[in-house]
């Protein structure tokens, strides 16, 4: 049994990451319309569709599960909401590393540089969203990174 000191830092931890959903939820929207614009001739016509549809899907459950959540203070009530949110993140560091791979094997070299980027851009603001719990950070960056850097490790590129 925690103390209840322990127990208020991980529910401001909690109260945290569920206040930062929203401004990360939009910055990979504008991410994900960059690819949109850049990839919409080159990607195939069913692939971005599908993906944005996956995606606003667990976007709209993480807001779902954030607006819903509980205020009780108890310890497994917390942790299980901790628990939800990084499988939650999982799911969509997966989606967004499935993506960036699709992209990396489809882009021009010049490309490339374009989804590295926006990969680091949604690092860090995964890092700015879930500083406090490194566990939810690794649980989107890890799925995200790993694939996309075995694709770039297979592209055929002068660099």
């Amino acid at each position: 049994m925690r103390s209840s000191n322990e127990l208020r830092t991980l529910q401001r931890k909690l109260d945290l990451i569920v206040g930062q959903h929203g401004t990360a939820s939009v910055g990979s929207l504008v991410c994900f319309a960059i690819f949109c614009v850049i990839y919409k001739t080159t990607a195939s016509p069913a692939v971005l569709p599908v993906w944005g549809a996956l995606y606003l899907a667990t976007i709209t459950l993480r807001h779902t599960y954030a607006r819903t959540q509980r205020t009780e203070r108890h310890e497994h009530s917390v942790n299980r909401q901790l628990v939800r949110i990084t499988c939650l993140q999982a799911v969509s560091g997966r989606l967004w590393g499935s993506l960036c791979s699709y992209l990396v094997m489809i882009s021009l070299p010049g490309q490339h540089y374009l989804v590295a980027g926006i990969i680091a851009g949604l690092m860090t603001g995964s890092l700015l969203a879930h500083a406090t719990a490194m566990p939810i950070f690794l649980a989107f960056t890890l799925p995200l990174a790993l694939p996309t850097s075995f694709a770039f490790y297979r592209v055929d590129a002068p660099y």
